[in-house]
């Protein structure tokens, strides 16, 4: 814990991957935090320490894109605690960034925002906010504590027997054209129903084939379709939900040129659709600009 008594939720590197990975990775921590309630039942504020140079040579630091604000926007709608309940640092950071940050950046935030973000070239000034025992060696505290022990204790309470293939790691030389049907391949209909921002409608639907490539057709065939996860459309080859039943396609709802034919079963359910798929179009928007 740190002098406030938080919980210290750590990160080697800053979060990677596609919006929904970005989106579920916070989903977990903040399950995992969810965890640390006091006996009052109140959940205390988060003392976030991100290490941003990354370790074993991968350099893991951008500016923020659209994912890095959904995953922003999904804290401040969901668990506000976590933004505006803690600290937040970032250790590490470029001396420039910090410098325009401390300097300028900082004076045009909220006053809650002034006094819980920390953007230092270093680790020297997590002392004022963490006991020694709670800072990592490597950060100039007394804290033995090897990351990938923890991750590996944790997959074993959570019965992951395979980590080499079910948990993937950031590769700064994958491509996007890899990354994205990666992306695909996570997701199952099971994991996206059981996310912490339910898909605002689920159901059956026909979708028509493009035609496109040797072994395609125009024929229509039924999907499972999921507007979900926040500012993504997801369909599914089979109408199960289940672990093994993995996306088809996610479709980023703020790609305008996309194409794709469905069909309701009946006029009502057609229309709730178009409504729902509007609505999540603005709120796509809007998340994408930080509200």
């Amino acid at each position: 814990r740190d002098l406030e008594g938080r919980a210290i939720l750590v990160s080697i590197g800053m979060m990677h991957g596609s919006p929904h990975e970005m989106l579920m990775q916070q989903s977990y921590w903040i399950n995992r935090v969810g965890a640390t309630v006091t006996d009052e039942g109140k959940i205390p504020g988060v003392c976030f320490i991100m290490e941003i140079p990354g370790r074993g040579g991968r350099r893991t630091f951008r500016m923020a894109d659209k994912g890095t604000q959904m995953t922003f926007e999904a804290k401040k709608r969901y668990y506000p605690v976590a933004l505006y309940g803690g600290q937040w640092h970032f250790c590490g950071v470029p001396d420039k960034l910090a410098w325009i940050f401390n300097h300028f950046i900082r004076r045009i935030l909220p006053a809650e925002g002034r006094k819980m973000m920390n953007l230092t070239g270093d680790f020297s000034n997590l002392k004022n906010f963490l006991p020694p025992e709670s800072i990592l060696k490597e950060w100039g505290g007394e804290l033995e504590w090897n990351v990938d022990d923890y991750v590996a204790w944790r997959a074993q309470k959570e019965g992951i027997l395979d980590l080499g293939t079910t948990v993937r790691r950031f590769d700064p030389r994958e491509s996007k054209k890899v990354a994205k049907n990666r992306r695909y391949k996570d997701i199952s209909s099971e994991h996206l129903l059981d996310f912490f921002v339910r898909p605002s409608m689920v159901g059956p639907i026909e979708k028509q084939g493009s035609g496109e490539g040797r072994f395609s057709s125009t024929k229509w065939k039924r999907k499972l379709l999921m507007l979900g996860p926040p500012g993504f459309l997801t369909y599914f080859d089979s109408e199960e939900v289940s672990g093994a039943n993995r996306a088809r396609r996610v479709i980023d709802l703020l790609i305008a040129f996309v194409e794709e034919d469905f069909a309701a079963d009946d006029a009502d359910t057609a229309k709730k659709w178009v409504s729902k798929l509007r609505t999540a179009i603005v709120e796509a928007f809007r998340m994408a600009s930080y509200g």
